[in-house]
């Protein structure tokens, strides 16, 4: 058995993730970090926390128990992206929550490293891809992939000049009340997390509410901009922040005996329409709620009876 360790988050690692936080106080990978949460051997303000995507505010206290004893890793739950499109030109991929959309310094999984496996499996002798977009790690939902160097530049060029149409739905905090557009500039606050602050980057997001109640809404929204957290930074400006965001003081319970654990920020990326890089047609990609999504907007009342 190891001597814990425990140490307080600075103002320069306030907003990053915990299993990061805990990879760089203990000397271990992400693997390990991410097994030692899973554990239950990480608590955040004396309580235990097995989200390790959570971003953790700077001035909480973090404390690791046996963190040189790792059990079964077999145990780590496994995340796999879904491929929804494929053709010559790019692949549309459904990535799941808690997986990061490009290789990190860890070398940790990525739509990145496990996309040309998927290719492979698939049959295709080609399996080279370059991301196009990218997706928070807590969000799931479409992401699109290149796989010929025209194409990358072509879907760039579509997603920098605002050509692509994206729609997400989000479960955030109170009556969102009638859809608006949101325009208000967003930049940098504090470590990764954002803000609308005066001198931002223009940012502009329409939201509608598709089901509301006192306690929660189910919003669709879509950024007429490509900012960082845009969607989340947005609502929690508008006093309605995500259900599972915490780095936007959204909440990260529900319920009161006892109170669950929201798994994680509840945004997915639906679909996205663009045009293809070689026809120029349109092409609409679509990737269905994941259960953990449809599970805690029934269980506060804004799933629509027919789904979405």
């Amino acid at each position: 058995m190891t001597a814990p360790v425990s140490f307080v988050v600075s103002d320069d690692e306030g907003g990053t993730r915990l299993d990061r936080l805990v990879a760089r106080h203990t000397g271990s990978s992400r693997r390990v970090a991410r097994i030692l949460i899973m554990q239950g051997k990480v608590c955040v303000r004396r309580t235990v926390v097995k989200i390790a995507t959570r971003e953790i505010r700077a001035g909480e206290q973090i404390s690791v128990s046996d963190p040189g004893e790792v059990a079964n890793p077999k145990e780590l739950p496994k995340v796999e992206p879904r491929i929804l499109h494929l053709d010559h030109w790019l692949v549309a991929v459904d990535k799941p929550a808690g997986l990061l959309s490009e290789t990190g310094r860890q070398g940790s999984p990525s739509i990145e490293t496990l996309v040309p496996r998927l290719l492979a499996e698939a049959g295709e002798h080609k399996t080279d891809v370059r991301l196009v977009h990218r997706l928070d790690a807590g969000t799931s939902g479409v992401l699109l992939l290149a796989r010929r160097s025209q194409a990358c530049a072509t879907l760039g060029d579509a997603f920098a000049q605002g050509r692509v149409t994206k729609t997400y739905i989000a479960l955030c905090q109170g009556n969102l009340g009638c859809g608006q557009l949101i325009d208000a500039p967003i930049g940098p606050v504090r470590g990764t997390r954002q803000g609308v602050v005066e001198g931002g980057k223009p940012a502009r997001t329409q939201v509608e509410s598709i089901a509301t109640t006192q306690e929660a809404s189910l919003v669709r929204a879509q950024p007429k901009s490509g900012r960082t957290h845009q969607i989340r930074v947005h609502l929690a400006h508008l006093g309605h922040p995500l259900y599972g965001d915490g780095l936007y003081d959204g909440p990260r319970y529900v319920g009161k005996a006892p109170p669950e654990p929201v798994p994680r920020t509840m945004l997915h990326a639906l679909q996205i329409e663009v045009a293809h890089p070689k026809t120029g047609e349109p092409l609409l990609v679509r990737a269905p709620p994941p259960e953990d999504f449809v599970a805690l907007a029934m269980r506060l009342g804004v799933w629509p009876e027919g789904g979405i």
